[in-house]
């Protein structure tokens, strides 16, 4: 590993750990323990948005449990991942869906995945500064 490699992983450590928050000062209420279902946006930049990311749960999981640290609550998609600079102009996304495996549904991924991309489409925040060419989602 390069020495500029090491010491650009070692700042951005420095960065994250500096900024680390011990408990969490995010909107998203303890009372809902696997988060919101649907699109949730979590981080909105000042400027131009340079991409949209989403991050998705899997089975199991949930759009903000999946994401956090138990014990502390640190939700990093909206503590940290807003907070570094590397993403100032990146909008970030959760996506929740029902994905318990022991209860029975007879929705499947596919509806999952169309669900999302509904959501996509119909949301205004996502839709109203972009045009098709310059759709930038990360998932």
């Amino acid at each position: 590993m390069s020495t500029t490699a090491s010491s650009s992983n070692k700042s951005f450590l420095a960065r994250v750990l500096a900024r680390r928050s011990t408990d969490s000062t995010s909107k998203y209420e303890k009372d809902q323990p696997n988060g919101p279902l649907g699109l949730t946006t979590l981080y909105e930049p000042d400027g131009k948005v340079a991409a949209d990311l989403i991050f998705v749960h899997g089975l199991n999981g949930g759009s903000r449990s999946t994401w956090s640290k138990a014990g502390n609550g640190a939700f990093w998609p909206y503590d940290w991942l807003s907070r570094d600079d590397a993403f100032h102009d990146v909008r970030t996304h959760t996506f929740g869906y029902s994905s318990g495996l022991t209860h029975e549904s007879i929705l499947d991924i596919h509806d999952f995945a169309s669900n999302l991309l509904a959501h996509i489409n119909h949301c205004p925040i996502i839709m109203s500064n972009a045009d098709v060419s310059s759709l930038r989602i990360v998932i």
